[in-house]
């Protein structure tokens, strides 16, 4: 949703509106009992690129996204950012394992009543006791 800056005329406090539809985008809001004007605004824009010191290889100065690919390919390395593919996995079993724990301390803080209803509850596919089996 785009967002427009705008000034009251009574008080002169500056504050942004959202616009969900395009035809809106004119309509300012109320402030102070009249409407706003609008007022222009700069974007913010974000820099394309921050330079930085290698902290490997020569220690150099990376000033361009081209240096930086230069960098990297002249020392063999390879850029991995937030790419997850190399983070360990959790298994199946891990994961069922982990949600029995939470299980089991959930049902500990439960009152005796909670329990009582959570042991003769059916749950599919399980082979517990008390579950209507």
């Amino acid at each position: 949703m785009p967002t427009y800056a705008c000034r009251c005329v009574k008080c002169k406090k500056e504050f942004e509106f959202f616009v969900a539809k395009i035809e809106e985008r004119n309509d300012t809001p109320d402030h102070c009992g009249v409407k706003a004007e609008r007022i222009m605004n700069a974007p913010m824009v974000a820099p394309l690129f921050s330079e930085y010191r290698a902290i490997a290889g020569d220690r150099r100065y990376i000033r361009t996204r081209q240096e930086h690919k230069d960098f990297l390919r002249e020392f063999g390395y390879e850029e991995v950012g937030n790419d997850t593919s190399y983070y360990p996995t959790e298994t199946d079993e891990e994961r069922e394992a982990k949600d029995r724990d939470t299980f089991a301390q959930l049902n500990q803080l439960a009152s005796p009543d909670v329990q009582a209803a959570l042991e003769s509850t059916d749950v599919p596919g399980s082979n517990q006791p008390g579950n209507g089996s």
